[in-house]
């Protein structure tokens, strides 16, 4: 059997990322992957502006009673206005800098008053040239690259598109993904169970995680143990798509089909991997299409789908580091050891992870309750206040 990283390093070998780009309003970029790079259209701050309530002046006419008059007032949105010498203007966060004024003091070191029916302030602490000023450029300038090709756009993406003046950017388009859970014994949560049936709670499963990783499932469906409908099944998909990831079917049962359905139509380039949950993992193509075929036990699919799965999505839509790095963390308690490497459920507590007792891979209860995966090496055991790598779920750095 393959270890966890010479499977990996296959899978990556594999997938060439798709060549196909479109434009996009950024607005329906998020989550696809820039083919190009996001380049600044303009300076940003576009021009010099206040960072704080307070009044604009020159440092050079503040006088030894450190009082100035109040010559009109600058807002945001406004057009710049030219400071007059010997006065100051009232001046809001945002403003654009009056022409000649060379600091902002903020309000709460002035003191306004009146003086013959005019506005006055008195300045109860000097500021610096240069204070509370946000100058042009200086978050970046105009034709600077700022989001390389090869990135996945987050939220915060597409905020940085709009502040530097990008309305739409180029980016791969979604890679299309056929999903197939197989077992006579799979039925839909509005169905009774029968004696020896389970829900498919797989197939959703895939469907989200693939969704989150901005593909598009063009093919969804459940499939009986049945090798012609297989057959058929992957057939289809595999003329319509870039990848064909199913659950069950890929184990040594004499109802486990999948596996060798796809040797017939195409090629596995490896199956079984020294891995816990999820050894009896394929990878293969049928045509141009590429195959993996996940565990059906659901915390297998799930932990192979991010090892495994996940990564070489990543890649195939362009991602130019696919890989999620691991973290470090202490652990609490001790998890012992075995052959191969495992993937423990585990939760972040007091400063270190606490690792699930039960790690069944049908416990799908207890994989929801779980904050994060802790890698295990193999022939390793862990004790209490070890340190140990692992991978946060519900966030982006394993999906």
């Amino acid at each position: 059997m393959l270890s966890v990283s010479e499977a990996l390093t296959q899978l990556l070998a594999a997938a060439v990322p798709i060549g196909e780009s479109q434009k996009l309003p950024v607005r329906d970029a998020l989550n696809h992957v820039l083919s190009d790079p996001l380049v600044a259209r303009t300076d940003t701050p576009a021009f010099d502006n206040s960072a704080m309530d307070g009044y604009a002046l020159r440092i050079a006419d503040i006088t030894a009673i450190g009082e100035l008059p109040v010559a009109g007032r600058c807002a945001a949105g406004q057009p710049p206005v030219k400071l007059e010498p010997g006065a100051a203007k009232r001046i809001f966060t945002g403003a654009p800098i009056p022409e000649g004024a060379d600091a902002v003091c903020k309000q709460e070191n002035c003191e306004a008053f009146q003086h013959e029916k005019e506005s006055w302030i008195r300045i109860l602490e000097v500021p610096e040239i240069g204070a509370n000023i946000r100058h042009r450029g200086e978050d970046f300038c105009q034709g600077v690259e700022l989001i390389k090709a090869g990135t996945r756009l987050l939220p915060q993406h597409l905020g940085l598109c709009y502040a530097s003046g990008n309305a739409e950017v180029k980016a791969k388009r979604p890679l299309r993904v056929a999903i197939f859970s197989t077992g006579n014994e799979l039925i839909e949560p509005d169905q009774e169970l029968q004696p020896g049936q389970i829900y498919n709670s797989n197939q959703v499963m895939l469907e989200a995680l693939s969704g989150r990783l901005g593909c598009e499932v063009v093919i969804s469906a459940k499939l009986p143990d049945d090798p012609l409908v297989i057959r058929e099944s992957l057939m289809q998909a595999a003329s319509q798509c870039d990848l064909i990831l199913s659950s069950g079917g890929v184990s040594v049962g004499d109802e486990d089909h999948m596996k060798a359905v796809v040797q017939k139509l195409g090629k596995l380039d490896f199956w079984g991997i020294a891995v816990k949950p999820g050894k009896p993992l394929a990878f293969g193509s049928i045509g141009d299409c590429g195959y993996l075929g996940l565990p059906g036990n659901p915390v297998s699919s799930f932990v192979t789908f991010c090892l495994f799965a996940a990564p070489y999505i990543r890649k195939r839509q362009g991602e130019s580091k696919p890989l999620p790095k691991p973290l470090k963390a202490t652990a609490l308690n001790c998890a012992e050891g075995g052959a191969r490497e495992e993937y423990l459920r585990g939760i972040l507590k007091g400063g270190g992870v606490e690792i699930f007792a039960q790690q069944g891979s049908h416990l799908l209860g207890g994989l929801n309750t779980a904050d994060c995966l802790v890698c295990r090496p193999a022939g390793a055991s862990i004790v209490a206040g070890d340190e140990i790598e692992i991978y946060l779920l519900g966030s982006l750095q394993l999906l």
